[in-house]
């Protein structure tokens, strides 16, 4: 009987071995799967990744177009307030030298006018000296 029972401890002892290697090889296809994920999630994040490059750089090109366009818009707008500012200062001095002539020229009818009274007086006073001599 001795040596059933040692044929039965080392039958329990190669089942659990067995029990051992099978809990093993269930942790290795775990660990297997796990890898697996972890690379299909890594796939993910590289397609992802590529993407917001992508996404990135359409970006920045569309920045650049943007700078672009608002140092464009800022030449123009300078160029408009240069071409405003030297129309106002013409029309400016257009009116100055208008205002000057109208200037002289009413200080001109003022003394022609003052003539005109002078005149006016004298000869009033000598048509009185005429009348009184007639």
């Amino acid at each position: 009987m001795g040596g059933i029972s040692y044929l039965k401890m080392e039958n329990e002892i190669l089942n659990k071995i067995l029990n051992k290697l099978n809990q093993l090889e269930e942790n290795q296809n775990n660990t297997l799967e796990k890898i697996n994920q972890l690379e299909e999630n890594q796939d993910d994040i590289k397609k992802d990744t590529n993407k917001i490059f992508l996404i990135l750089e359409d970006m920045r090109n569309t920045d650049i177009l943007l700078s672009e366009g608002i140092i464009n818009l800022n030449d123009k707008i300078d160029r408009d307030l240069l071409d405003i500012k030297n129309e106002f200062k013409s029309r400016a001095e257009i009116i100055e030298k208008a205002v000057k002539e109208n200037s002289q020229k009413v200080n001109d009818l003022n003394n022609n006018l003052l003539l005109v009274q002078e005149v006016t007086a004298q000869n009033y006073l000598d048509i009185t000296r005429i009348k009184k001599v007639m």
